[in-house]
């Protein structure tokens, strides 16, 4: 009986997503010219949804690495890959 719940939910879910509704973690991998403000990794990613994991300077090459986790819709993973294209100060970014 566990098992064809779990079932059930598995699929619930992955139907639903498929939808666009629900969320889902991305790991985004950036590296941003700097001088970088806490302000400029706001807009660069979803404020309420991004928790910033690491950030890595090095000041010999100007540039800041950053390692957020960011939570969006299947549906604004475009928006936010656009966003990170469109930026000037945004060098190489990768999102898993």
């Amino acid at each position: 009986m566990n098992y064809g719940i779990l079932w059930a939910v598995v699929i619930t879910d992955r139907f639903l997503e498929s939808k666009g509704f629900g969320s889902h973690a991305k790991v985004v991998h950036m590296t941003v010219a700097n001088p970088l403000r806490l302000e400029d990794i706001g807009s660069l990613l979803p404020a309420e949804f991004a928790l910033v994991e690491r950030v890595k300077m090095d000041k010999d090459s100007h540039l800041v690495n950053v390692t957020a986790q960011v939570r969006v819709k299947p549906g604004e993973v475009q928006g936010l890959l656009e966003r990170l294209r469109l930026n000037e100060k945004v060098r190489t970014f990768e999102v898993e």
